[in-house]
């Protein structure tokens, strides 16, 4: 149902689907269809996550490009509970600045992480190999300026998990996949929906799965030889360079019919498969030493680390939530 501003309240959940490159890599490989999330706030704003920080911005500028952005709210604001304390949470995060989000990019490496791909394609390597060195050089980079990374999904989960400490009315429920086939992708393990607060453990069972044959379903203990490249470029040059080796794994599928080819091989060393498994292992461990995540470590498993996170799309799928409509830049 297409909606307008006016059929929004404060504390509703803005889910988007996105035209870029990225986005409709995510969607090929994870399946889900949107890959921002921001909250409205009322009176025509948004506060979100940006590669520039954590922001609020008109709802107009906020889904400006985007193909739609779906609202859901959720069942507290149904029961005639105020959303105030969300919205207050949510602006005292806005408050406290300095913290950076680059979604998009985190996004995408853990699905070249996590997620089943077919590395024979010479294309598909070279996007995770910048995808995950990308992340990690980002999060390194925050580490070292001691500043908070927090992409959008966790900005809007964070606003409803910590809005009272004294009980969980507005918790969300993280769930509920039902067992799909994604692209070439084993089917994705089947998400037992439960009540998640953030100053508990996950049982990794719960939550984003890693699923047989990614990346991180390997073992690597001796990491110790081994090194990411580092970058001092842009997030906008980053997203970019990703923007355009996507875009030419697209190009390929277009023009050759076939779900998976081999990608031709360029003048530069590829990497192996092994390189990539070593990176994604390495990037799971600066991820389980950010901020971003509670409770993990970079002892922690690989599948308890990644059951960590949330995603857009895990509020997408969330029982807490009802859908309200589209809107339609």
């Amino acid at each position: 149902m297409r909606i307008t501003e006016k059929d929004l309240k404060p504390g509703d959940v803005l889910l988007y689907c996105s035209n870029t490159w990225i986005a409709w890599f995510i969607k090929r490989f994870d399946g889900t269809s949107v890959s921002h999330a921001g909250l409205y706030l009322g009176n025509g704003r948004v506060g979100e996550a940006l590669f520039r920080g954590i922001v609020e911005n008109p709802l107009s500028d906020s889904i400006q490009g985007c193909e739609w952005v779906k609202a859901v709210r959720h069942s507290a604001s149904d029961n005639g509970d105020d959303m105030k304390p969300v919205c207050k949470k949510a602006k005292e995060i806005l408050e406290q600045g300095d913290r950076y989000a680059f979604e998009q990019i985190l996004l995408l490496a853990l699905v070249c992480s996590a997620r089943r791909i077919d590395y024979s394609n010479y294309l598909l390597k070279k996007i995770a190999e910048k995808a995950i060195a990308s992340a990690a050089s980002l999060l390194n980079r925050f580490r070292r300026k001691d500043k908070e990374p927090m992409i959008c999904s966790e900005f809007v989960y964070r606003s409803f998990d910590e809005a009272l400490s004294d009980d969980n009315r507005y918790a969300i429920q993280l769930g509920l996949h039902e067992e799909e086939e994604v692209g070439a992708a084993a089917p994705r393990l089947k998400r037992r929906g439960r009540l998640r607060k953030r100053s508990k453990q996950n049982d990794p069972s719960t939550c984003w799965p890693i699923e047989r044959g990614s990346l991180l379903d390997s073992q690597h203990d001796e990491l110790s030889t081994f090194s990411m490249a580092k970058s001092e470029d842009s997030v906008e040059s980053m997203v970019n360079e990703l923007e355009g080796l996507i875009q030419q794994y697209a190009d390929e599928k277009n023009n050759e019919g076939q779900e998976f080819e081999c990608g031709a091989a360029s003048d530069d060393e590829e990497i192996s498969v092994v390189e990539l498994q070593q990176m994604a292992h390495l990037f799971k461990d600066l991820l389980a030493e950010s901020d971003m995540l509670c409770a993990a470590s970079s002892s922690d498993s690989a599948q308890q680390v990644i059951a960590d996170f949330v995603t857009p799309g895990d509020l997408l799928m969330s029982p807490s939530f009802r859908e309200v409509g589209d809107l339609i830049p």
